[in-house]
């Protein structure tokens, strides 16, 4: 049980902190509203779903065994998230929010495949397995893992698109919204830069 809890803990933490996926769904909301993130958040749960039967099937071993490999994975994940972030940052706010490009992803076949390059999602599903491990044979590891994946992020979404959905009045007005774009993308450009420069330096070490 201490080994579920804290799996419970550890994602809970990893899930409700400001993260791409949150920014997501949260973003779909202030746009249309909390009905309409509905499908992204099932997305998030899906590609998760599906990184945690790679991972339990061996991938993770893979990646302990070439480590240069888990680093390259890595760099491309957070590469994209800096991306990501520096275009929200500067993306043109206009009077209408729907109007406004969005850069985030905003179909549930984006937001899945987004899963596999979001560094986040790939390092917590490893830990957890890893934690799961210590107490619990490898299919019992994998059954409260999936559990874990689906009920835990759907939580933490759904609080996310909620909070979207009220903050959509405010965010109506042009200055708040291009304010709330910049914090966004500088919460996306900050973890992800500190990742990209710790592994970049691990790459080239493994070189």
């Amino acid at each position: 049980m201490e080994s579920i809890f804290a799996v419970i803990s550890i994602a809970f933490i990893a899930m409700i902190t400001p993260g791409p996926n949150n920014f997501i769904v949260m973003h779909c909301a202030v746009r249309s509203g909390f009905t309409a993130a509905l499908p992204l958040i099932f997305a998030v749960i899906a590609g998760a779903f599906s990184i945690s039967l790679l991972v339990w099937a061996g991938i993770a071993t893979l990646l302990a065994a070439v480590p240069w490999l888990q680093s390259l994975i890595t760099i491309l994940g957070a590469s994209y998230l800096v991306y990501l972030g520096l275009s929200l940052m500067l993306i043109k706010v206009t009077d209408n929010t729907r109007e406004q490009k969005n850069v985030l992803p905003s179909s549930f076949k984006g937001v899945y495949l987004f899963q596999f390059f979001n560094p986040k999602s790939l390092v917590l599903i490893a830990t957890l397995i890893t934690e799961l491990a210590r107490d619990f044979s490898a299919l019992s590891s994998l059954g409260i893992l999936l559990g874990v994946i689906i009920c835990v992020p759907l939580l933490c979404l759904l609080i996310w698109s909620a909070c979207g959905h009220l903050l959509a009045e405010q965010l109506k007005v042009a200055a708040v919204r291009a304010a709330f774009n910049k914090v966004m993308g500088s919460l996306l450009v900050l973890p992800a830069s500190f990742v990209l420069w710790k592994n970049l330096a691990s790459y080239f070490q493994y070189s």
